[in-house]
C-alpha cells in the first residue's frame, strides 16, 4: 500500500513538472513568434526602401536581432529540457529511495512476523509436549494403581476360593465321617438287637462251641451288605459330583444353550440360553467350567457394551442387568474388576444425570434432591476428575439452596408484615367509630345534666 502511494505521488509530481515545462515552452514559443513577426515586418520594410538610405542601414542593423532571438529560444529550450531531465531524475531517485525504504520495511515486518510465528510455534510445541508427558505420567500411574488393585483383588479372590474349597472339603469329609459313623452305629445296634433276641443259656450251662456258629454266619452277611451299601453310596456321590462338574453346549433355534449336569449320577439342567450367539469352533461332547464361564461372561459383557453404544440415552438398567449377569460368570479377578468398574461408572452417570435434572428445576426441594443424588455419587469409587465434578456441583447446589431459602424467608417475612399491616388498618376504623359513639354518648349525658 505504501509502495502504490509512492508511485502515485511520483506520477503526480512528474505530471505537474511536465505541465509547468509545457506552459513555459508555450510562453517561449509565443515570444519567439512575436519576435519572428517583428523580423518579417522589418524584412519587408527593407525590400521597399532604397538600399543606400538610412532606413536600409537600420534594416541591416536589425538582422542580428533575429539571431539573438533564435539563440535565446534555443537556450530556453535547452534549459527547460535540462530542468525537466533534472526533475525526472530527482523524481526517479526519490521513487527508488521510497521503494527501497518500503521494501526494507516490508522485509523487516515479514521477518518480525516470521520470528513471532516461530516463537509461538515453539511455545505451543513445548506446551503440547509438557501436556503429553503429564498425561503419559498420569496414565502410567493410573495403570500401575489399577494393576496393583487387580493383583490385590486376584490374591484376595484366590485366597477366598482356597478357603472356600478347604471348607467345603472339610465339610464333605466331616459329613462322610459322620455318615459312616452313623451307619456303623446303626449296624452295631441291629447286631446288638439280634443278639438280645436270642435265648440266654441257664445258669451253670455252658453252650457247646457249635452254638456260636449261627450267630457268626448271620452277622457276616449283614456286615457285607452294609459295606456294599456304603461303597454304593460313595460311588453315587462321586458320580454325582463328577456329573455336576460337566457342561454341555447345544445350538438350538439361533441360540446357544449351556447345560450343566445335575448332582446325580445322570441328568442335566439348562444353565443359560444365549440368543444370537454362535460357536466359533465345533461343539465338543463335554466342556469344563473354565471353558463355559468365559463364553457366557463375554456374551453378557458384549450385550452391555452394545447397549452403551446406542444413540441417545442408553438403557442403564438393561446395561446393569447384563453386567450383573457377566459378573456372576466371571472367573478371574481381572474380569470382576472390569465389570465392577463399568457398573460403578454407570451408577455415577445415573446419579449425575438425576442431579442435573433436579438442578434444572431451580426450587428448594429440587436442590435438596440434587444434593441427595450427589451424596450417593460421592460414595462410589471415583476417579479424581469425577470427584471434582461432584464437589463443584454440590458446592453450587448448596450455595444456590442457601440463597433460595433466604429469599423464601424474606418473602414470608414480607408477607407476614403485609398481613399485619392490613389487619391493623382494618382494626383502626372500627376503633375510631367506637370512639365517636362514645363521644356522642358523653355529649348526651352532658346535655341531660344541664337540663336538670
Amino acid at each position: 500500500m505504501g509502495k502504490d502511494s509512492l508511485i502515485k505521488s511520483t506520477s503526480k509530481k512528474n505530471r505537474s513538472s511536465s505541465k509547468k515545462d509545457e506552459d513555459s515552452g508555450n510562453v517561449k514559443d509565443q515570444k519567439a513568434k512575436t519576435a519572428q513577426k517583428t523580423a518579417t515586418r522589418a524584412k519587408k520594410s527593407t525590400k521597399t526602401a532604397p538600399k543606400k538610405t538610412k532606413t536600409t542601414v537600420k534594416g541591416k542593423a536589425k538582422a542580428p536581432k533575429k539571431s539573438k532571438t533564435v539563440t535565446a529560444k534555443k537556450a530556453a529550450d535547452e534549459k527547460a529540457a535540462a530542468e525537466k531531465a533534472a526533475a525526472e531524475k530527482a523524481a526517479a531517485e526519490k521513487a527508488a529511495a521510497e521503494k527501497a525504504a518500503a521494501e526494507k520495511a516490508a522485509a523487516e515486518k515479514a521477518a518480525a512476523e516470521k520470528a513471532a510465528a516461530e516463537k509461538a510455534a515453539a511455545e505451543k510445541a513445548a506446551a503440547e509436549k509438557a501436556a503429553a508427558e503429564k498425561a503419559a505420567a498420569e496414565k502410567a500411574a493410573a495403570e500401575k494403581a489399577a494393576a496393583e488393585k487387580a493383583a490385590a483383588e486376584k490374591a484376595a479372590a484366590e485366597k477366598a476360593a482356597a478357603e472356600k474349597a478347604a471348607a467345603e472339603k472339610a465339610a464333605a469329609e466331616k459329613a462322610a465321617a459322620e455318615k459312616a459313623a452313623a451307619e456303623k452305629a446303626a449296624a452295631e445296634k441291629i447286631a446288638a438287637k439280634r443278639a438280645a433276641q436270642e435265648p440266654k443259656p441257664s445258669i451253670g450251662y455252658a453252650p457247646p462251641p457249635e452254638a456260636a456258629t449261627p450267630a457268626d454266619s448271620t452277622s457276616r452277611p449283614i456286615q457285607i451288605a452294609i459295606g456294599v451299601f456304603v461303597i454304593l453310596i460313595f460311588l453315587i456321590i462321586s458320580a454325582s459330583y463328577i456329573n455336576k462338574k460337566q457342561f454341555y453346549i447345544k445350538s438350538v433355534n439361533g441360540a446357544v444353550e449351556v447345560w450343566q449336569g445335575n448332582f446325580a449320577p445322570k441328568g442335566t439342567s439348562l444353565l443359560v440360553s444365549l440368543p444370537g450367539k454362535k460357536l466359533d469352533t465345533p461343539a465338543k461332547e463335554v466342556y469344563a467350567r473354565q471353558e463355559v464361564y468365559p463364553l457366557v461372561f463375554n456374551y453378557y459383557k458384549d450385550k452391555a457394551i452394545t447397549l452403551m453404544d446406542v444413540k441417545g440415552v442408553p438403557d442403564f438398567e438393561a446395561v446393569k442387568f447384563y453386567l450383573g449377569q457377566a459378573l456372576s460368570y466371571s472367573t478371574t479377578a481381572k474380569e470382576k474388576a472390569d465389570v465392577n468398574y463399568r457398573i460403578n461408572n454407570i451408577d455415577f452417570m445415573v446419579m449425575m444425570s438425576k442431579a442435573d435434572a433436579a438442578l434444572s428445576k431451580k426450587t428448594v426441594a429440587s436442590y435438596e434432591t440434587a444434593l441427595q443424588y450427589l451424596g450417593q455419587a460421592a460414595k462410589l469409587e471415583l476417579e479424581d476428575f469425577q470427584e471434582e465434578q461432584v464437589e463443584k456441583k454440590a458446592a453450587h447446589a448448596k450455595t444456590t439452596l442457601t440463597e433460595l431459602k433466604q429469599k423464601e424467608a424474606a418473602a414470608k417475612a414480607a408477607a407476614k408484615k403485609a398481613n399485619t399491616t392490613k389487619s391493623a388498618e382494618k382494626t383502626l376504623p372500627a376503633k375510631h367509630e367506637g370512639d365517636g359513639k362514645q363521644s356522642q354518648a358523653n355529649q348526651k349525658i352532658e346535655t341531660t345534666e344541664e337540663a336538670h
